[in-house]
């Protein structure tokens, strides 16, 4: 990696601006503000265009219904088990979504959360995927291999159960920070025209690493919160005649590219990283 000096930088982009191609990103667009613990259909009936990928029951939380409901946050005061959540904010305006990573040892069950894109992926296209995760503060573990799966049509896991693919988007670490939003990043070369997003643990049990969880109040369920997914094309520039870089303007920026100690990342080659914001 090499520094270079933004206001040099700046003389040599041409700019132009990439497009999310996730509808309702942030969770911002409801459909129906749910309240109480979800059972089937709550979460597809929560979000415009976001589903559940499985029989399973992901959670709607929402910061502006009433704080009596189980699925309220950041505090709710619900009578039951609220235990397996904990207090999180969303990342941004006033929803997020929920899931189980891990639960019980060799149960072998999962959430999964779905997207249709606003357009398919151009085959051989270089595009770059994120989105942000926090762990749930009342659980016993945090969990390894939170990732993403592009597919060319909806993908769907009878019952709770392991959905159980490659992921071309995933955190390989514990994920264990229940304070703060996590990002999941990566680029991908499109090979093939991706039209959905699912977001989940595509890894059995055998395959998840466990850390212990010290905050935990017992709850033996590795819960996450989601949100912020983006996908977009990407713009390449040329620094000088030294190494390639890559950004999306819409949404990260020039002064976010340099904001993690002026470096610029080469994108000769994939990269795979998970950053703590």
């Amino acid at each position: 990696m090499k520094v270079f000096n933004l206001m040099a930088l700046l003389t040599v982009i041409n700019f132009s601006h990439a497009q999310n191609l996730v509808p309702n990103p942030d969770f911002e667009t409801v459909s129906s503000a749910f309240c109480g613990i979800a059972s089937a259909g709550d979460f597809d009936n929560s979000f415009d265009q976001w589903i559940s990928a499985s029989n399973s029951t992901p959670d709607p939380y929402f910061n502006n219904i009433n704080q009596s409901c189980f699925n309220f946050q950041p505090n709710s005061i619900y009578s039951g088990p609220i235990g397996i959540k904990g207090s999180q904010l969303p990342r941004s305006g006033n929803a997020m979504a929920g899931g189980y990573m891990y639960t019980i040892s060799m149960l072998q069950q999962r959430d999964y959360i779905q997207v249709p894109l606003t357009s398919p992926l151009t085959i051989g296209g270089l595009y770059l995927v994120e989105f942000y995760v926090s762990l749930a503060d009342s659980t016993e573990f945090a969990t390894s291999n939170i990732g993403g799966i592009l597919s060319t049509s909806a993908i769907f896991q009878p019952g709770d159960g392991v959905y159980i693919a490659s992921p071309q988007i995933e955190a390989t670490s514990v994920i264990s920070d229940d304070q703060s939003w996590t990002r999941i990043i990566d680029t991908i070369t499109a090979t093939d025209a991706f039209a959905h997003l699912t977001i989940g643990n595509f890894y059995d049990d055998n395959s998840t690493t466990l850390v212990a969880h010290p905050t935990n109040s017992g709850a033996p369920c590795k819960r996450n919160y989601c949100q912020d997914a983006h996908l977009e094309d990407k713009i390449f520039f040329f620094i000088s005649n030294m190494e390639q870089c890559s950004l999306s303007l819409n949404y990260y920026g020039i002064q976010e590219c340099f904001s993690r100690a002026n470096m610029v990342v080469s994108l000769k080659t994939n990269v795979k990283n998970t950053i703590q914001m």
